[in-house]
């Protein structure tokens, strides 16, 4: 059977994507790799909030309920992932790991764990989080201690009376302090200074501030760039750590030692080490397709450049402005819908 429509990627692009194909008339057929709903928030660490309200981390169509706290827990999202689902009845296969694409005679053939699938249309939906990034740097060989990236960390239960380092000066990299700081002597390594949001602001403002740059750039208008994406935004956790004086950040990392971090001016003890240092876009499962490396040259936003019936929805700034997150994706998943629907109708 050749499916219209395959999407791979149960998370938050795959789903609102899902939802828009469906009012298009279009019911897609899901593929996730997940043994359950949730998408990569099944990976988050235990403590994990949003730093937006639940009608700012809601999907197209369905409000997320209410929650006991203004910030939605890990918990609660992945609960409403599940009454996603199940309000919209979608058509999903778990799990399934797709092994690799290929495309014969204009159709895409999709091998997984469970046999072969073959569709006219293929929407790639698997985010950024299946591709940790962890830096390299000199001596890290060497270094006996216990590492883990933000996307395998749980909770600083591992970490007690131990010297910590937490390499990355993201939201993860200062919640994670946060938290780890409580049991442990951390350490905190950045690329970059410091930079906090003002303690008002949430992830509302951040939103509204990327809705602005993105309607600027569908008029033509010069996009100013703001570092405020860039900044930690004041979640209560951290409005805490600040208050145990534990916000301080390390020189530069210069190397690694067997159980130390050397910087210019010292040498520090080091029994573990936490990576938040981000994801890169993780494509392997698309490696027959034989796309570009460069991400950049992949995509008009989010389709294709070189294949007329694919899409990758919810990488982030190269599939279109805040993609990556729950609210940022859904402009762009109501577009590929509708382009979606303009090629299997032979509009483009």
């Amino acid at each position: 059977m050749t499916e219209q429509v395959i999407i791979i990627g149960a998370g938050q692009a795959g789903l609102s994507t899902a939802y828009y194909l469906q009012r298009q008339g279009i019911t897609p057929l899901i593929l996730d790799a997940n043994q359950s709903y949730g998408g990569a928030w099944l990976n988050a660490w235990d403590s994990l909030k949003l730093f937006s309200p639940r009608q700012y981390s809601s999907l197209s169509g369905y409000t997320m309920p209410s929650t006991s706290e203004e910030y939605p827990t890990k918990t609660d999202v992945i609960n409403y992932f599940g009454q996603y689902e199940q309000r919209y009845n979608f058509n999903i296969k778990r799990p399934v790991t797709v092994l690799n694409v290929e495309q014969h005679d204009n159709l895409f053939i999709v091998k997984t764990n469970m046999g072969e699938f073959t569709t006219k249309v293929l929407i790639s939906a698997t985010g950024n989080f299946s591709g940790p990034f962890i830096p390299n740097f000199e001596g890290i060989n060497d270094f006996k201690g216990m590492q883990v990236h933000s996307s395998e960390y749980a909770n600083n239960s591992a970490f007690a009376s131990l010297n910590v380092a937490v390499v990355g000066s993201g939201n993860s990299g200062s919640q994670i302090l946060a938290e780890v700081s409580k049991v442990a002597n951390t350490h905190w390594f950045t690329n970059r200074p410091l930079e906090f949001l003002d303690d008002e602001l949430d992830g509302r403002y951040l939103f509204e501030l990327s809705t602005k740059q993105y309607q600027a750039s569908l008029q033509g208008k010069t996009v100013e760039p703001s570092d405020d994406f860039s900044k930690i935004v004041m979640v209560d956790a951290v409005k805490e750590a600040r208050e145990r004086d534990v916000l301080t950040r390390e020189e530069n990392i210069v190397s690694f030692g067997k159980n130390t971090i050397k910087t210019a001016n010292k040498t520090i003890p080091i029994d573990a080490v936490i990576w938040c240092t981000g994801f890169k876009a993780n494509l392997a499962h698309l490696a027959g397709l034989n796309l570009s490396t460069d991400l950049s040259a992949l995509t008009k936003q989010t389709h294709s450049v070189d294949y007329a019936s694919l899409w990758l929805v919810g990488y982030g700034e190269w599939t279109g402005f805040a993609s990556a997150t729950i609210l940022g994706v859904q402009k762009y998943a109501k577009q590929t819908a509708t382009q979606v629907h303009q090629y299997l109708q032979g509009a483009i």
